[in-house]
C-alpha cells in the first residue's frame, strides 16, 4: 500500500506533465455564431478609432458593438452553452456599462477594450468562432499585459499607441489552435 501510495505520488510530483487539452467548443446555432462575428466587426472598427486616435469613432464602435452583444441569443443551445454565455455575458455587461465610459476620454475607450478583449477571446475559441475564420491575438511588450484581436495577421494595429513604440513586433498566436 505504501508503495502504491509513493508511486502515485512520484507520478504526480515528476511524471505528469501533460498539458492542458483545450476544451471542445460548445455547440451553438449558426445564427449566434454570425452574431458573435458581427461583434468581431464592431471591435475592428473600436480598434481602428483607438489606433488613429479617433474617440469619437471608438466610442460610437464600442456603443454599437454593446449593441450587437445584446442582441444576441441564446436560444438553442443546450443549457451548459446558455449558461456558460450567461455568465460570461454577465461579465462583458460589467466592463461594458462602466459608467466612466458617457464622459471619458480615448484612454477610457481604451481601458474598456482592453478589459473585454479576454471576454471576446474567450466567446469566439468556446463558441466555435475561431474554427470557421481565422482570428489572432496580438500583444505588444511595450503595451504591457494587454491583447487585441485581428483577423488579418499579417497587419499590425496596436489600439495602445500611447503604451508602446510606433515598430513594435507583436507577438501573435491564432485563437483556437
Amino acid at each position: 500500500m505504501k508503495t502504491l501510495f509513493t508511486a502515485a505520488l512520484i507520478s504526480l510530483i515528476f511524471g505528469c506533465r501533460e498539458q492542458a487539452r483545450p476544451l471542445a467548443p460548445f455547440a451553438a446555432p449558426e445564427a449566434f455564431k454570425a452574431g458573435l462575428v458581427r461583434v468581431l466587426d464592431k471591435y475592428a472598427i473600436v480598434q481602428g478609432g483607438l489606433v488613429t486616435g479617433n474617440q469619437t469613432l471608438a466610442k460610437n464602435a464600442l456603443s454599437a458593438m454593446h449593441g450587437e452583444l445584446h442582441a444576441l441569443s441564446s436560444d438553442g443551445m443546450d443549457s451548459a452553452a446558455k449558461a456558460y454565455f450567461d455568465s460570461t455575458d454577465m461579465g462583458i455587461m460589467g466592463v461594458l456599462h462602466d459608467t466612466a465610459f458617457a464622459n471619458g476620454d480615448i484612454e477610457v475607450a481604451r481601458r474598456l477594450f482592453r478589459e473585454f478583449t479576454p471576454y471576446l477571446s474567450d466567446l469566439l475559441v468556446r463558441f466555435g468562432v475561431t474554427g470557421e475564420i481565422p482570428v489572432y491575438a496580438f500583444r505588444c511588450a511595450e503595451a504591457g499585459s494587454a491583447e487585441w484581436l485581428q483577423k488579418d495577421s499579417s497587419m499590425f494595429a496596436n489600439p495602445y499607441p500611447a503604451d508602446s513604440a510606433q515598430g513594435c513586433a507583436g507577438a501573435k498566436r491564432r485563437l483556437g489552435s
